[in-house]
């Protein structure tokens, strides 16, 4: 099987899993978002958090970057384990597994990369 007919099937399991699909594009553009935000608040403002007396305060941006991070990894935890049932089907009829994990891979990397695209663009 191409290339073109891996991105083929990958495009049209995310069009058969609209919901959960759409869904998981929100939560990963809002997450994704929010991540990039406290990216620019560390940079930008990175003076403004060292002068507090709290210590709290400086590391503010870290904890939520970090927040964010274990968010997207729940996410995408999230996304193979329902994904795991179509593998299995695929298998079972008899697709080889490369073509299985490269049409998973390119699912995921189509949802997350335009979700991440999504709120970059709304970032700046």
């Amino acid at each position: 099987m191409s290339q073109i007919s891996y991105f083929y099937y990958s495009f049209a399991l995310l069009i058969r899993d609209k919901f959960f699909s759409l869904l998981l594009f929100l939560l990963t553009t809002v997450i994704s978002y929010f991540f990039i935000l406290s990216l620019n608040i560390q940079t930008l403002a990175l003076g403004l958090a060292k002068t507090s007396i709290h210590p709290i305060y400086n590391s503010i941006p870290f904890y939520f970057q970090f927040f964010c991070l274990t968010l997207l990894g729940i996410l995408a935890i999230i996304k193979v384990v329902h994904s795991i049932g179509d593998i299995g089907v695929m298998l079972a009829v008899g697709g080889n597994r490369t073509g299985c994990v490269l049409i998973l891979l390119y699912k995921d990397a189509i949802l997350i990369s335009s979700a991440y695209f999504l709120a970059f663009t709304f970032q700046n």
